[in-house]
């Protein structure tokens, strides 16, 4: 039902060759690795009320053309081994229909609720409402989905 709802055909599968033991440095370096492992636990954006100093997003930058999707596509997969919660998203060049804001927020609102239970059943709740919202009106759906769906999910 949300598949239809939100107009995805599925959780993205991207996979990149890589060489044998490429990527491997990333498991060496401690902001990875604390990243990685506070993934397990709540992740709190830094510098909140809490105190906490876990940080929701690993920031990767690099010029173009070095490996950053590969490395990308090899974190996914280990976030995925691990069993932890992992939405995803690649934006590819030569796809103008995979290159829209209002593609990427549904397909991170699939993934969302096909992983986490309580996001999948207010995003249910709001789907049989009756609840409607043109597919490329990025601020429809960040509106709808986001701030008054997933983001009202504790």
């Amino acid at each position: 039902m949300l598949r239809l709802y939100l107009g995805v055909s599925n959780c993205p599968d991207e996979a990149y060759p890589k060489v044998e033991g490429s990527c491997q440095w990333i498991n060496l370096r401690d902001d990875f690795l604390d990243w990685r492992d506070c993934a397990e636990g709540s992740l709190e954006v830094d510098g909140d009320e809490s105190g906490t100093n876990n940080l929701a997003i690993y920031w990767v930058h690099a010029k173009p053309g070095t490996g950053k999707t590969v490395l990308a596509s090899y974190i996914i997969s280990q976030l995925q081994d691990f069993q932890l919660e992992c939405a995803f998203y690649f934006f590819h060049a030569g796809d103008k229909s995979s290159r829209s804001l209002s593609a990427f927020l549904r397909s991170m609102a699939y993934q969302m609720a096909t992983s986490n239970a309580a996001i999948r059943e207010r995003l249910s709740r709001i789907c049989q409402e009756g609840s409607t919202f043109d597919m490329d009106d990025s601020r429809a759906i960040w509106t709808k989905l986001f701030k008054k769906g997933i983001f009202q999910v504790s």
